[in-house]
């Protein structure tokens, strides 16, 4: 099988030296298969199931699912599928048997776990107005809580302060900037919020 380097998704090769553009329908479908194909492939990689985790690991890169996230925050989409890839990672790349010696200086891990800290702010932010408009979406709390295992077993288990280079030092403190914000704004007012629980602490 060969590893899935994502393109673009808005285009399609055709002819040699021609590009096809995809229907906005085409480019949902796409999305749509992606985002549950690696779901099937996280679940099955999920427990440190070695067999699950190689054949997820031929299948899609490090580098695919990088790419994708940064094209995705650019594009403001607010689809699941950031956060089945945060799961997916966790999975397949971090919490698994297989993982790469090589993962901790990985520019794509790293690439991803910025953009794991960034999304677990906005999505933060997107719960306490879904608090005050009692309005909670289920999505969000799987997005959040995905962003947040990814993070805490890279850092239990990868993670070497005293190997780091200077690009991951300061990848390092953009992280952790993002997980004190919420951290710091997570601590509920005990008279408005009693039932409540903190999301980060």
């Amino acid at each position: 099988s060969k590893t899935l380097i994502l393109k673009d998704p808005s285009k399609s090769q055709g002819a040699p030296g021609s590009v096809t553009r995809l229907s906005d329908k085409e480019i949902e479908n796409q999305q749509v298969f992606f985002e549950k194909s690696l779901r099937v492939l996280s679940q099955c990689a999920k427990g440190k199931n070695s067999l699950g985790g190689s054949k997820s690991q031929a299948l899609v890169s490090l580098q695919s699912l990088s790419h994708v996230l940064a094209a995705n925050a650019k594009s403001g989409d607010s689809s699941p599928l950031p956060g089945t890839i945060m799961q997916f990672t966790n999975n397949v790349f971090v919490d698994t048997p297989l993982r790469d010696s090589q993962l901790a200086e990985s520019k794509d891990m790293w690439s991803i776990l910025v953009i794991a800290s960034k999304l677990t702010v906005e999505t933060w932010k997107n719960i306490q107005l879904d608090l005050i408009s009692a309005e909670l979406k289920v999505e969000d709390f799987e997005r959040i809580i995905a962003c947040v295992e990814l993070l805490r077993n890279f850092f239990e288990t990868t993670y070497n302060k005293e190997a780091t280079s200077k690009r991951v030092e300061k990848a390092s403190i953009a992280i952790t900037r993002n997980l004190e914000f919420v951290a710091e704004r997570s601590q509920f007012e005990p008279e408005n919020h009693s039932n409540d629980k903190k999301i980060c602490g």
